[in-house]
């Protein structure tokens, strides 16, 4: 009966070697583990146009709200968008796209322009706000 006092007595757990496996652990899976960074879009935006832009040459695509776009002072509607740019950048040779931005349209009618950008392989793009005629 002794005997069996004296063992749960001495019966204790150690937990600092648990600690050091759990830090070796978290160590190890940092360091296996690949960050990758966003890719993201660096732009500046400007309150005008600058003046050393050749108006022969630019195509300018006014996004006024999700329900109206215009492209050359032409409003057309969102749905017809994709097929009069395609018209009009293939039948003139612009050198430049100006996004001009109004306060009342969303980001996401702004990426979709953009899509439509890339997918045209259109190079040079400048941005604009408050635009006013």
């Amino acid at each position: 009966m002794l005997e069996h006092k004296i063992k749960k007595k001495n019966l204790r757990i150690n937990i600092i070697p648990l600690i050091d496996i759990i830090f070796l652990m978290l160590v190890f899976f940092m360091l296996a583990t690949n960050f990758k960074k966003t890719k993201e879009i660096n732009f500046s935006i400007d309150k005008k146009i600058s003046s050393s832009t050749n108006a022969e040459k630019v195509f300018f695509i006014y996004l006024k709200n999700d329900k109206k776009f215009s492209i050359n002072n032409k409003e057309i509607l969102p749905e017809n968008f994709e097929k009069e740019f395609n018209n009009q950048w293939k039948s003139e040779k612009f050198d430049q796209v100006v996004l001009l931005n109004d306060k009342t349209s969303s980001i996401d009618s702004l990426i979709s322009t953009i899509d439509i950008l890339k997918k045209n392989n259109v190079k040079n793009i400048s941005f604009a706000n408050d635009f006013k005629k």
